[in-house]
């Protein structure tokens, strides 16, 4: 007797498949371009492609299990990056995407919608501060290699008023209705938040 796979059990094994050489093939390359000096790097890059690859079935599945490969894809691709690092021995000039990966991971769910009031302007804020550091993850590489130069300026504590502000925003946005159980997260957000652009302030001005 034959039974014959259903698409619906089909497309996602050939998704697997397909990511699988993909994957595999990158690391193959990537080694054949880095040499064989540091290998040992491929203990740490050959469980994170195939984390990636494993995620994209579960992306294209839909609902919660998309949430979960999305989850997979991130922690995947970060392990790779830091792989890669090692492999091409390039840590010491890239570790800024250990800050901008994971961020950009965080900033990428800022599509998801949750359901109680609070819990969107938090959601939000953290989005917001997840943003601010990819920029200053971006800031951190452009300085370490040179291609800016903040010539004493305390560059740093525009990042901490930003995020402050970023908080103060989404505290405020809860207030239009502070019925109940929506003052306390707006005071906290508020208050946190222009304590932190206060001490960025000080920062800046601190001499």
């Amino acid at each position: 007797m034959i039974v014959e796979a259903s698409p619906a059990r089909a497309e996602p094994q050939v998704s697997w498949l397909a990511a699988s050489g993909a994957a595999l093939a990158v690391v193959v390359t990537a080694n054949a371009v880095a040499g064989q000096e540091r290998w040992w790097a491929n203990f740490i890059l050959l469980p994170a492609a195939a984390a990636v690859a494993a995620a994209v079935p579960l992306l294209r599945s839909g609902g919660r299990r998309a949430g979960a490969g999305y989850a997979v894809l991130c922690v995947g691709g970060i392990v790779a990056t830091v792989g890669l690092l090692l492999l091409f021995e390039a840590m010491s000039g890239g570790w800024p995407l250990m800050i901008v990966l994971p961020c950009l991971a965080i900033a990428g769910t800022a599509r998801w919608r949750a359901v109680d009031d609070n819990a969107r302007a938090g959601h939000r804020t953290v989005v917001g501060l997840a943003l601010l550091g990819v920029l200053l993850g971006t800031t951190l590489q452009m300085i370490i290699t040179d291609l800016t130069d903040p010539d004493g300026l305390r560059w740093w504590s525009f990042f901490m008023m930003a995020g402050g502000a970023v908080a103060v925003g989404n505290g405020l946005s809860l207030t239009n209705d502070v019925r109940g159980y929506r003052l306390p997260t707006a005071v906290l957000l508020t208050g946190l938040g222009l304590a932190a652009f206060f001490a960025g302030l000080r920062e800046l001005l601190w001499r």
